[in-house]
């Protein structure tokens, strides 16, 4: 049985209940992170070279009070216009210069305990609901994956800042694993490419199979050593396939041709040279 499936038009069909676990540990964690962060570590560099550490706290409020705005169906969405990976997220920014780092984290305290709160009341609720999302409309349950695995991409941007973070939870690492392969297999989607693939991911204490298929995962818990056409470390597939550290020949074992569309939306994240 899958631990988690993700589907672009029936959304999340198995892990409807990790998910909210899978929020609030990465939420909490990233309380914790900014509050080692005081004085001259906002200013640091994280791994999107033109953003802060400060930086990637703000946009992590700004995704929260997007979400959480989201799940209680209030009518602006943050993709109302075009989302350009590269430029949106810097005009969302725009809006908060000047703030201070303490203002940020409290608020993102304060939006982390509304957003649990509108999660479960939504979770309550049957259907799943087409809301507008990156790459287009998409159930909404695959709108708050997208959250974890954003929050939990950014909180390794700056994590090193304070020595390297404290460890992520199975479950976490479950979506982010699932959630990271759904979305680089989107490109494929808008491309009309079709691939069919079973990905081996080790974790840190679990080890994953994920069968992929362009907007289709399912994700489930196995022994090791599990045949797979690919196979690689969780962190550094995960990190790879967003264009963050190594190049996804580097870190995943296999055919790289049919780890080829796999790589497109690393290419669509990374920042321009």
């Amino acid at each position: 049985m899958a631990l988690l499936t993700v589907d672009r038009t029936a959304g999340l069909t198995a892990g409807r209940t990790e998910v909210p676990l899978a929020l609030r540990g990465v939420r909490e964690r990233w309380v914790t992170l900014a509050e080692g962060l005081a004085g001259a570590g906002w200013r640091g560099p994280s791994r999107c070279e033109l953003w802060t550490a400060h930086d990637v706290l703000r946009h992590v409020r700004d995704a929260c009070r997007l979400h959480v705005a989201g799940l209680r169906r209030e009518p602006s969405s943050p993709f109302d216009e075009p989302f350009d990976a590269r430029a949106t997220p810097p005009r969302w920014l725009e809006r908060s210069a000047g703030e201070a780092p303490e203002a940020t984290l409290d608020e993102l305290r304060l939006l982390g305990a509304e957003e649990a709160s509108a999660l479960r009341d939504r979770l309550d609720t049957p259907g799943q609901e087409a809301v507008p999302g990156p790459y287009g409309p998409v159930p909404w349950t695959v709108l708050t994956a997208h959250v974890v695995w954003d929050a939990w991409l950014h909180e390794r941007d700056v994590a090193h800042l304070t020595g390297g973070g404290l460890p992520s939870m199975p479950v976490e690492d479950a979506v982010v694993a699932g959630y990271g392969l759904f979305i680089a297999s989107m490109v494929a989607v808008q491309r009309s490419h079709h691939f069919e693939l079973t990905v081996a991911l080790s974790g840190t204490d679990r080890d994953y199979l994920a069968a992929v298929a362009p907007g289709h995962v399912e994700l489930r818990v196995v022994p090791s050593p599990a045949p797979a056409d690919l196979r690689g470390s969780l962190g550094a597939v995960v990190d790879s396939l967003a264009g963050r550290g190594s190049a996804l020949a580097d870190v995943l074992e296999g055919d790289p041709g049919q780890a080829r569309p796999l790589t497109w939306l690393g290419a669509m994240l990374a920042p321009p040279t």
